[in-house]
This record gives structure tokens, C-alpha cells and sequence, in this order.
């Protein structure tokens, strides 16, 4: 089976930034949720960022609607902001490209 893998970019509402103590719990039961209501669901990766987002996780699933509910289950812990990006690996953009430029379907630049 085919998984399809997705960074989901996640910022927390101040309120839930401002409890510490309580952020593992918290992280927890959302990761407890996640895993119970998609099945199927392979975590890559987790991390705390800087900037924009407080958080990326990266993750497969069989269905781009489990990567919806992902986000969904998200924003009902308390995230205040929660964007799903498709990620296509570099190797399968590179076969896609040299695809393409097979084809003559790339116009030549001047």
C-alpha cells in the first residue's frame, strides 16, 4: 500500500503555550486521539519550531482524509492554527521532472 506523507504546522493558542507544566500531558492526549481515531497512521517525525508554528509534525497515511482528520483533531486540542502540507519525496519530484522533460512537454527557454 501506497502511504502518503504530510507535515502538519501547528501553533498553539497562548493558552495552551502558557501552561508548561501541563504540555505533556496535553501533547499526549493528542497523540493518544490521533493514533485511536486513524488507524493506519505512521509517525515520521515531531518537532518544536520557531517562528511561526510551534510545532511540524510529519506523519504518512493510506488516505488524504486521515491527513484532514489529523488536522481537525488538532485544532479540537486547542491548537489555534493548523496547516496540512502534501510532501512529495525529492526522488519522486526528481522522476516526475526528468518525466516531463522526456516528453518535450518542459518549453525550451530563450
Amino acid at each position: 500500500m501506497t502511504m502518503l506523507r504530510y507535515m502538519l504546522l501547528t501553533r498553539l493558542s497562548s493558552d495552551q503555550l502558557s501552561t508548561g507544566r501541563n504540555r505533556r500531558g496535553a501533547g499526549e492526549a493528542w497523540k493518544q486521539s490521533v493514533e485511536t481515531q486513524c488507524r493506519g497512521l505512521r509517525w515520521i517525525d515531531h518537532y518544536a519550531v520557531s517562528g511561526e508554528y510551534d510545532f511540524v509534525d510529519v506523519f504518512e497515511v493510506p488516505e488524504e482524509s486521515m491527513a484532514f482528520r489529523v488536522s481537525l483533531i488538532s485544532r479540537t486540542h486547542g491548537a489555534e492554527s493548523a496547516v496540512l502540507w502534501r510532501a512529495t519525496p525529492y526522488r519522486d519530484y526528481l522522476e516526475a521532472t526528468e518525466d516531463i522533460e522526456a516528453h518535450d512537454l518542459v518549453p525550451e527557454t530563450a
